[in-house]
């Protein structure tokens, strides 16, 4: 699980940071880093430091360099340079995602930073520092929590690799076992054009919603520009797939920049200025109300610098929201950020502070603040369901253990009497009837309280009806390897129950049956082993029963060339007696013959049912008769050979 914590330290511009330890931002000087835009910082889900970066350097909680921790491949004008995320159900490992700009085109990677390492302070595994996802991108990179706890990392790039054309998203799935490259998922957008690396990409704390902003000015219908701008898409954190894109217009006068969600994604705040390399210029601060009509084109204004007033003159800037769901606005070359006090709120009502929070002496506000995963933001709770009458396991986000927190969960089934309720950071409660329950969890922090709720599923115990042994012939190669179709297989396991309700997948073994993990396809190469068919709810896979059985493949015989037989017709009368031993020897070759039985055959279709064998010594019965060999395996008579050969008389020569 992820905590709000996480986000409690900040690192950003000359040397300035934040601490929200306290539940309000406490500005310090700690901070090593000095860049203009990009950096990134985690901390553990109590709050402590654990280390910052500007996407070239890593810093520990100690302000110092981490051993390995140089050289990373963002840059500090990237705009976003670094994004650190927790491995998922990982305590020790870290990743760090980084976009460079446009020299060096470094594209996106990663480095793995492994918190056990260099006595507790941590550092990056050598062997998995600089990995490349995509050989060129744009600077934009975020992350979102997918719907069974992985994370997706997402970033804007080109469909062809160097055209400068960057027009498509691209998905990278972090799981508990690290980056699945096989899950990555690209949504392409021929509309959506942009010949621009710099602004940011944000994904909406409840993770249906993504936004783009590329610089330089709109000029929609030029071919490779049409990206410009701001861009809203939908997401869906379940697939990875990008959706739906909606240009949120603005004054063609000015250039986008920085973005941000608010807490209840219902909004998003939009970063313009008339300036896009970073000098000073008139800025907007714009707020689109994602449930107005027609909000695309009815942006209300927050702030505005005065056009007529060059004073108030601001170079572009990041927008971030922090632990105390306020969404802080860097203001360059000052030592104050911009604070929305109540993003939620629609207009003047969101309360917008110029001079929000000061910086301390001899630091500096740049244009850059730390992106943090949106998962960060969403205390809650995950759960494993199990069957009626089964204890069904809980488990609070990681904020609940820490001191000065407490927990209310109320499991929405009152029948249960006090046993509905419970204090503890990961009890169990058994429901005892099937049904659709709500789950409420209250965490009380020093920030206040924060209250999620979800729906689960508990159905009743599945059946896995006995199935038998999938007995096969391997193919000619012998190679131990059959292709096996698991569909009755699954027929068996359901019997009578509805396939509608239930499903059934196969795995190789059963700690992967158990977790559900590594289901094989319907037609799979399959060696010979035991293997593991799990039934379960299609709403609630909590709930299962498992079956083992075993893969059997019986060696193919293979028929070797055979000779035919000869003999001299002593009496000359078209009549000997052959020892088709002989064949049955040739047949085999250097098979085992403990393996195979030897069986002849006067014509083929008795040799294809194994009807009316012939005995070893065999009276011909016509000159040059055809008779066939069958080699079947003695454990599966259905595994078989068969092959022809002649018996050939020569005539008994006559001395006159």
């Amino acid at each position: 699980m992820n905590s709000q914590n996480q986000a409690n330290w900040w690192f950003f511009g000359n040397n300035a940071s934040l601490d929200f330890n306290s539940g309000i931002p406490i500005s310090n000087n700690l901070g090593q880093l000095s860049t203009i835009e990009g950096c990134a910082s985690i901390a553990d889900s109590c709050g402590t430091l654990l280390f910052y970066t500007d996407g070239i350097t890593v810093w520990n909680q100690n302000h110092m360099v981490m051993p390995n921790g140089m050289n990373l491949l963002g840059d500090p004008s990237s705009s976003q340079s670094a994004l650190i995320i927790p491995q998922p159900d990982t305590s020790n490992l870290y990743y760090i995602f980084t976009v460079g700009d446009f020299n060096p085109r470094n594209g996106l990677n990663y480095s793995v930073v492994d918190m056990s390492l260099n006595g507790g302070l941590g550092d990056i595994i050598p062997s998995q520092k600089n990995i490349n996802l995509i050989a060129d991108s744009t600077e934009k990179v975020a992350a979102a929590v997918t719907n069974n706890g992985d994370a997706w990392i997402v970033t804007y790039a080109e469909e062809v690799i160097g055209s400068g054309i960057f027009n498509t998203f691209y998905a990278f799935r972090l799981t508990t076992s690290g980056m699945d490259l096989s899950a990555t998922v690209t949504s392409t957008f021929n509309n959506v054009q942009a010949d621009d690396r710099r602004g940011y990409l944000r994904i909406s704390p409840d993770g249906t919603k993504l936004a783009i902003m590329t610089q330089l000015p709109v000029t929609a219908g030029t071919v490779g520009q049409t990206g410009r701008g701001a861009w809203l898409f939908d997401f869906n954190n379940s697939t990875g797939i990008v959706s739906n894109p909606i240009r949120l217009n603005f004054p063609i006068t000015h250039q986008a920049y920085g973005a941000e969600f608010s807490p209840d994604s219902k909004k998003i705040y939009v970063d313009i200025n008339t300036q896009s390399n970073g000098n000073a210029g008139d800025r907007i601060l714009l707020q689109y109300n994602l449930d107005a009509t027609n909000f695309a084109d009815s942006p209300l204004t927050i702030y505005s610098t005065d056009p007529a007033d060059l004073t108030d003159d601001v170079a572009r800037g990041a927008l971030q929201i922090g632990p105390d769901n306020k969404i802080y606005y860097s203001r360059k070359s000052t030592q104050w950020l911009s604070v929305i006090n109540n993003p939620n709120q629609i207009g003047a009502a969101s309360n917008f502070v110029l001079d929000g929070v000061q910086v301390v002496t001899g630091t500096q506000v740049n244009e850059g603040l730390p992106p943090f995963y949106n998962a960060f933001f969403n205390p809650s709770f995950s759960f494993i369901e199990a069957c009626e009458t089964d204890a069904s396991q809980f488990f609070a986000d990681d904020i609940a253990n820490c001191p000065g927190s407490s927990v209310l969960w109320d499991f929405g089934d009152p029948s249960s009497g006090l046993n509905n309720t419970s204090t503890l950071p990961e009890p169990s409660h058994i429901y005892n009837t099937a049904g659709i329950y709500n789950v409420t969890l209250s965490i009380t922090t020093i920030r206040g309280i924060y209250i999620t709720s979800k729906e689960i599923t508990i159905v009743t115990q599945p059946v896995a009806n006995s199935v038998n042994d999938i007995i096969v012939c391997d193919d000619i190669s012998n190679d131990g390897i059959a292709t096996i179709d698991f569909a009755p297989t699954a027929s068996s396991i359901l019997g009578s129950q509805s396939s509608a309700a239930f499903q059934v997948t196969v795995h190789e073994t059963l700690i992967d049956a158990q977790n559900d993990f590594n289901s094989l396809p319907d037609n799979y190469d399959a060696i010979a082993a035991t293997y593991y068919a799990r039934i379960d709810s299609r709403v609630s896979n909590g709930c299962y029963a498992i079956a083992a059985f075993d893969i059997i493949i019986n060696p193919q015989p293979i028929i070797n060339n055979i000779d035919d037989l000869y003999a001299c017709d002593i009496d000359n009368d078209n009549v000997e007696s052959f020892d088709l031993g002989l064949a049955g020897l040739q047949a085999l070759g250097s098979q085992d013959p403990i393996l195979f039985d030897v069986s002849y055959h006067t014509n083929m279709n008795d040799a294809v049912t194994n009807s009316n064998p012939l005995s070893t010594f065999y009276d011909n019965i016509s000159a040059n008769e055809i008779l066939w060999v069958r080699i079947e395996n003695t454990d599966n008579t259905s595994c078989f050979s068969i092959d022809s050969f002649t018996l050939r008389l020569i005539q008994q020569p006559v001395i006159t």
